[in-house]
């Protein structure tokens, strides 16, 4: 086994007791959600910030710009943050919304077009719902799915957009009592002008929240 010498250890443990108060206070803002407060060190928080802009897809200039965004500003001064967190976004996070919300589409009944439930696009070609939504094959041939059914700022109906599904190209499914989940093909347009790769789609994720 390979000892440090003296001096290093001594010098690990006075940086680690130095350091205590700052650690503290990152776990406090991380369990608070701002996570973008709790890196002191303005190099360090800008690598990291700018390494989650890449991961959205951002490259070059838009990466950098979206870092710069999300870097937090000094809170000490006239527009300080009052309280122990927060609660504000960047005005992106509509946008993000705009598109995830455009790839939520509505289960329609094809006998009386009744609306029944919903459910979202994982893939350009995949739809999401719950088991008891679709439970069967023979449920996904009776059902379509329609887009961008929503109302405007002026109370009025969006265009909406609707595709058949294809449970012979892909269905899988687990019960109500086990996943509770059905993902299946989408099928040939029944009506409207929206494409389902302009539509677009929420991707799943592996991540453990």
């Amino acid at each position: 086994m390979i000892i440090p010498p003296k001096p290093l250890t001594d010098a690990v443990r006075t940086r680690f007791r130095l350091s205590a108060a700052t650690r503290l206070d990152s776990w406090r803002l991380i369990a608070n959600h701002q996570a973008n407060f709790a890196e002191h060190d303005l190099a360090r928080r800008m690598r990291w910030l700018r390494r989650l802009a890449r991961k959205t897809g951002a490259t070059g200039a838009a990466a950098e710009q979206l870092a710069m965004q999300s870097l937090p500003h000094d809170h000490t001064g006239m527009e300080k943050i009052q309280g122990d967190t927060a609660d504000f976004v960047n005005a992106y996070f509509f946008d993000q919304g705009r598109r995830a919300a455009r790839a939520v589409g509505r289960v329609v009944r094809r006998a009386d077009n009744q609306g029944i439930a919903s459910g979202f696009l994982v893939s350009p070609e995949l739809f999401l719902t719950n088991n008891h939504v679709i439970s069967t094959e023979a449920d996904a041939d009776e059902l379509y799915i329609e887009f961008d059914y929503e109302l405007t700022e002026d109370g009025s109906f969006r265009a909406t957009t609707a595709y058949l599904l294809d449970r012979q190209k892909f269905f899988l499914t687990s019960a109500e009592n086990d996943l509770d989940f059905t993902l299946l093909a989408m099928g040939p347009r029944l009506r409207g002008n929206a494409a389902l790769v302009d539509i677009g789609f929420c991707p799943l994720s592996d991540r453990d929240d």
